[in-house]
């Protein structure tokens, strides 16, 4: 992951402020340091992620799929069903990790309709995701409590979602920190 990249207390600092919007003076405390020293950890932390994969930000960013995720999550979020429908394909394909299901779950569900009616069994891990680049592809990662669990990826054809994948994070994926509204 391309956190990885970055000292603990660059991660604490870009973590907590840029995704979770914790004010620099509470980072400091966390931190132990002040918020000017807390302000440039983070922006080092920015610095650093940004050179990391720009070009996959750029196509993400002018291909329009961020505002697909940002629609979906914000659709997922509010309960709005016929806006989720909108957004996908009729034969949307949503296959997950078992281990993220609850216990009997379905691995694969098939067509708009039945996805989005699924959500309503997720609101925590909804209201936890958070729009990021995975693998240089817009995404969300599900991020409880700040710590990095899962990633929802799309596959988008004629800009609509025709597939979504739910599966744990991974060692060897790169998660970039940079979406288009925290620039």
């Amino acid at each position: 992951m391309l956190l990885d990249q970055l000292t603990d207390t660059q991660r604490v600092a870009y973590v907590l402020h840029d995704l979770f919007r914790v004010p620099f003076d509470e980072v400091a405390l966390v931190l132990e340091t002040t918020p000017t020293n807390a302000k440039k950890l983070a922006s080092r932390a920015r610095q650093r992620l940004e050179g990391a994969d720009a070009s996959a930000e750029q196509h993400a960013r002018t291909s329009g799929h961020w505002r697909i995720v940002d629609a979906f999550l914000a659709a997922a979020r509010g309960g709005r069903i016929d806006t989720l429908i909108a957004l996908m394909a009729p034969d949307v394909v949503r296959v997950a990790d078992p281990a993220m299901l609850p216990e009997g779950g379905p691995g694969e569900v098939v067509g708009n309709r039945a996805v989005a009616e699924e959500t309503w069994y997720f609101p925590d891990r909804i209201d936890a995701s958070i729009p990021l680049l995975v693998n240089g592809a817009a995404a969300a990662v599900i991020a409880p409590g700040g710590h990095p669990l899962a990633a929802i990826t799309f596959t988008f054809e004629d800009n609509t979602i025709a597939r979504i994948g739910i599966t744990r994070l991974k060692p060897t994926d790169k998660v970039s920190a940079r979406h288009p509204s925290s620039a």
